[in-house]
């Protein structure tokens, strides 16, 4: 069953930070205790203003800073916890068992990403 703890949440956020310092702002959420939300808000990026959900699945589908925000901040979840459970140690299992989902997205749907000065 998917879960992520507040303590596992507090590491995702300690290392966003030093992967991505300022000027980058970067939303990190847990929400109903089975995801983590990560939201680029703000940075010097040349990427286009707005919000846009990113699919994490298929990082190589985006270019430029977008494809290397993804991958930076798939592989920080990966070292901490890794995601996926192909049919949870039951070799008959029809299933597959997460450890908790995961949203990335660049801005949010009522707060859209804004490029700021690198000052």
């Amino acid at each position: 069953m998917a879960y992520i703890s507040k303590e596992e949440v507090k590491e995702i956020r300690q290392r966003v930070k030093k992967t991505f310092p300022k000027p980058y702002k970067i939303s990190i959420t847990r929400r109903h205790g089975t995801e983590v939300i990560i939201a680029l808000m703000e940075g010097p990026n040349e990427i286009e203003d707005g919000y846009q959900q990113l699919n994490h699945y298929y990082p190589d589908r985006y270019e430029g800073e977008v494809n290397v925000f993804l991958r930076n901040v798939l592989e920080i979840l990966d070292d901490l916890k890794p995601n996926y459970n192909r049919n949870a140690g039951d070799m008959g299992a029809d299933y597959a068992d997460y450890n908790y989902f995961r949203s990335i997205h660049i801005g949010k749907w009522d707060k859209p990403y804004k490029k700021v000065l690198d000052n």
